[in-house]
């Protein structure tokens, strides 16, 4: 099964079916008295969403929409906070249809590059 790997939301078309695989860092502006100014500090992670499948829909004022493709909250669209949550996403994979995903091949990675670099 090929790995996947974490996209920028902006690596998505609207109407691609995808999902988060990582949390999201949840930032907050706090003043500090050591700098005498407000700094954007990260607070915490949101692991919401992680192995949903959502439709992703577009992006405005700020916002990330996506709808609820799954059982819990299906059909119902998401506004999810851009500075937040841009990172950590990929094309949903159903885990019905994982068959369909197997590697075709049994060698390493590094076997493949090599073959590809020899040849080409």
């Amino acid at each position: 099964m090929e790995k996947q790997t974490a996209k920028h939301i902006l690596e998505f078309k609207p109407g691609q079916i995808i999902t988060r695989i990582e949390p999201a860092i949840l930032y907050k502006k706090i003043h500090s008295d050591l700098l005498g100014k407000e700094v954007v500090k990260a607070v915490g992670k949101d692991g919401s969403y992680i192995g949903d499948p959502l439709e992703y829909i577009t992006i405005v004022n700020a916002c990330i929409y996506v709808k609820i493709k799954g059982e819990a909250g299906k059909g119902e669209t998401c506004e999810l906070p851009y500075e937040n949550f841009q990172n950590g996403w990929a094309q949903y994979i159903d885990p019905k249809t994982l068959e369909k995903h197997k590697e075709k091949s049994t060698k390493s990675d590094l076997e493949i590059m090599l073959k590809d670099f020899i040849w080409n």
